[in-house]
């Protein structure tokens, strides 16, 4: 395993850094700051996304072999691929309801995506720990 995993984590971990950020800053009511978190939170996933495709395109299949940890390890995977699943459409639905303004739909959806995206980018840091750290 390269060191092409620990980008992966960055991303992870600065998707779920600026989608917190996002998040104070919209209780706050500075709805221009949690604008640019949210795009700062998009590009994050979207980085994310290119180089996890890319990295496993060109290492392939990583298996994970400590015993000790597998079972955590592999029910951590099987939630976050599961959660990174059903977050996709909600992120998409979410963003485009506040770009077209919709605000009480917006804020709805919201909270349910901000609980399942922050999930998913703050497990993808850890399962890359796990990969780098106690593999």
């Amino acid at each position: 395993m390269n060191q092409h995993s620990w980008l992966n984590g960055f991303f992870n971990l600065a998707s779920a850094t600026t989608l917190i950020m996002a998040f104070r800053a919209i209780k706050k009511r500075m709805i221009k700051f949690h604008i640019i978190f949210i795009h700062l939170s998009l590009l994050f996933s979207g980085l994310f996304l290119i180089s996890y495709i890319l990295y496993h395109l060109s290492i392939g299949h990583i298996e994970y072999t400590n015993k000790t940890f597998q079972e955590i390890y592999f029910l951590i995977l099987i939630t976050h691929v599961f959660a990174s699943i059903v977050s996709l459409p909600l992120i998409f639905s979410t963003y485009f309801l506040g770009i077209f303004n919709l605000k009480d739909k917006h804020k709805l959806l919201a909270k349910k995506t901000f609980s399942l995206w922050l999930y998913v980018s703050i497990t993808g840091f850890i399962i890359v720990l796990f990969q780098r750290l106690l593999n």
